[in-house]
């Protein structure tokens, strides 16, 4: 029996997963499939920066800055892919974490999420570490 760790990409970062029994072969294919998951991501963050620096000068007139930006931002969300829920999941997951201390931001943005609930139940893991911390420093003083 063989067991196989991999790398899988989600909207933030990567995530392994273990696949007991998995042959050599279909690992290849999922290793193939997570690659091309990754430069999706990869492309998506891009396409998410550019709409987020996006400025004003870049388009002749306010029609065009308007196109532009619908065009990036349709780009991003793909639209026509992601349902309304999923949409919204997406933009309160980046305010979410946009809003978060330096600290605690990168400690989150390092672990894999995909879900605003994850990246809560992160935030207080981080903040139950703190305080855990915190508690042993007083008893070690």
């Amino acid at each position: 029996m063989f067991i196989f760790l991999i790398i899988v990409p989600n909207f933030l970062g990567i995530l392994l997963v273990s696949l007991p029994g998995c042959c050599p072969l279909s690992l290849n294919v999922l290793l193939l499939k997570a690659a091309i998951l990754r430069e999706e991501a990869l492309s998506r963050e891009k396409i998410r920066r550019r709409f987020r620096q996006f400025g004003y000068w870049q388009a002749d007139g306010p029609r065009a800055v308007y196109a532009q930006l619908r065009d990036l931002c349709r780009q991003w969300l793909k639209t026509e892919k992601h349902s309304k829920e999923q949409i919204v999941e997406l933009l309160v997951l980046e305010q979410f974490l946009a809003i978060l201390p330096p600290e605690m931001r990168s400690w989150v943005c390092e672990c894999s999420m995909e879900t605003c609930a994850e990246a809560v139940a992160l935030v207080e893991d981080f903040l139950s570490r703190q305080q855990e911390a915190r508690r042993q420093e007083k008893q070690a003083s």
